[in-house]
């Protein structure tokens, strides 16, 4: 394999409370009463920008969502919580020269943020953001520009993912879906079993 393709949330770092909030913090903004967990986790969690603003904020201008949805995200960095494996796991794909991706469904800018945050955005040869491609997953479009950044094809390509949202587009890109405590091709427990895939 060349390249290993990312998922953030939920396999580098866990921002679910920080998303929360900030999109309960939006309903609020908008006049919309705020939901549970439960529903959150349901409707809205590992969920493209725009699927998640059609579904609760169908009749608002999504650029005005969009700017107050990401001024706030900041206020909730406190909340993300980083995966104590992931620094070392990415040190040592760098020693043995494996690109790597960030591909995810949320926003470019939101993304790094995280990254710089956790202190992992150095790691990465590229970083793709929902906003740069036409569909997020669980199409494939992103795994598509992180293969084409890195220059890479995807069969030569691992994606790393914790949701059938991550599964379906790795499939459906044609790289090895590989499952962080999910069923796919292949399944990890821990983010150091890449290592032994590599």
């Amino acid at each position: 394999m060349k390249a290993i393709l990312f998922d953030m949330d939920g396999v580098l770092l866990d921002s679910h409370d920080a998303w929360f909030d900030v999109l309960n913090s939006s309903l609020k903004k908008f006049g919309r009463k705020e939901i549970t967990v439960e529903r959150f986790d349901r409707d809205a969690w590992a969920q493209s920008f725009d699927t998640v603003a059609a579904r609760f904020l169908p009749n608002e201008e999504v650029a005005e969502i969009s700017k107050f949805y990401f001024s706030r995200f900041s206020d909730f960095v406190k909340k993300i919580k980083v995966n104590p494996e992931a620094k070392s796991v990415l040190q040592e794909l760098k020693k043995k020269r494996i690109k790597t991706a960030i591909v995810s469904n949320s926003h470019r800018k939101i993304v790094e943020l995280l990254l710089k945050s956790a202190g992992l955005h150095q790691f990465f040869d590229a970083i793709v953001g929902g906003d740069e491609v036409k569909r997020g997953k669980p199409a494939p479009d992103v795994a598509f520009e992180a293969c084409r950044r890195l220059k890479v094809s995807a069969k030569d390509s691992i994606m790393v993912g914790d949701t059938v949202y991550d599964i379906e587009s790795a499939r459906s890109a044609g790289c090895l879906a590989i499952g962080f405590r999910i069923d796919a091709d292949k399944r990890i427990e821990n983010l150091s079993e890449l290592l032994e895939l590599c």
